[in-house]
């Protein structure tokens, strides 16, 4: 994951979305929400350990909800690998009523069809992710 954002003005973070309700209300409203990520708050997947000290932010320009279940997203942005060969980064989100958030990372090289995995990790809503009205004053 290769996204780089500035520190949050204090303001934001007391109007940050709360919930998972607050989120699917937002979202199905047509708000526009800014989500901003802290990997270090984070635990990896597999081994419970912190996550890598990464941070990064996108912008929800398209969701999923299915069945009420959760709602999903995915951050999709080209850069360079540490050869400077063309990459593709994918970032998916995955936001459960309890307010668990699972981030899957993966990359895809070349003209491959597939993309290889790279890190699973473990947040909530205000710990590691936080969910912020764009137009939020």
């Amino acid at each position: 994951m290769s996204c780089l954002c500035a520190a949050m003005p204090a303001q934001a973070a007391a109007q940050s979305i709360s919930g998972y309700a607050q989120l699917e209300s937002a979202l199905t409203e047509g708000q526009d929400i800014s989500v901003q990520v802290d990997l270090g708050r984070c635990t990896v997947a597999d081994t419970g350990k912190p996550g890598p000290q990464l941070r990064g932010g996108t912008r929800i320009g398209t969701f999923l909800i299915p069945d009420n279940k959760y709602v999903a997203f995915t951050d999709v942005h080209p850069t360079l690998d540490a050869q400077n060969h063309p990459v593709t980064e994918y970032i998916r989100y995955q936001i459960t009523p309890d307010g668990a958030v699972t981030v899957r990372t993966a990359f895809r090289s070349g003209s491959s069809d597939t993309a290889t995995p790279r890190g699973v990790y473990n947040c909530a809503i205000n710990q590691g992710i936080r969910l912020i009205p764009v137009n939020a004053r």
